[in-house]
């Protein structure tokens, strides 16, 4: 994983990112989670050259619902994800049919008015939990129709909250 230092547009700031972009080459037949994120910003800077503002979310879950079934990774069935396990403030989870992995339905709800955080708060997540790490395998809507980011995690039975000693620091 690469980290990249980038100018905020906005205020001038500099910022690190966490790039995927050489997990994405492993993967093999492309890296959603890399795709995706740059479909998002894509929009961000249009948005933002076009009219001077960051808030589009609207039409970035537009534009990735489009991308994700021109790209065969949009779920229109639920049910293949496994059993309703729980909702959470802002996942619908499902446990997979395996029992080894559990399905969340991110909605998206702490993306603020875009969603470029989003993706880059998956990368930080994979970055330091990588033994439990995110895998974003595409896009379906939740119970209540709203455009989701599909992601996996693989499932720990009797699990429990780490210890400060236990979390590695980096």
């Amino acid at each position: 994983m690469q980290h990249q230092t980038q100018k905020d547009s906005m205020n001038g700031d500099s910022s690190e990112r966490l790039s995927q972009e050489s997990e994405c080459r492993n993967e093999g037949a492309g890296c959603i989670l890399e795709s995706a994120s740059a479909v998002a910003r894509g929009v961000l800077e249009e948005i933002e050259a076009l009219a001077g503002t960051t808030t589009c979310k609207s039409v970035q879950l537009l534009r990735l619902k489009k991308w994700a079934l021109e790209q065969g990774c949009w779920f229109g069935d639920r049910t293949q994800f496994g059993e309703f396990f729980d909702r959470g403030s802002e996942n619908e989870t499902y446990i997979s049919c395996n029992q080894t992995e559990i399905v969340k339905l991110n909605d998206f709800r702490y993306s603020d008015d875009n969603l470029t955080s989003f993706f880059e708060r998956i990368k930080a997540h994979n970055f330091y939990f990588d033994a439990c790490p995110y895998r974003m395998i595409g896009f379906a809507e939740n119970q209540d129709g709203k455009v989701c980011a599909v992601l996996v995690q693989p499932y720990i039975a009797e699990a429990r909250l780490a210890t400060p000693q236990e979390v590695p620091r980096r």
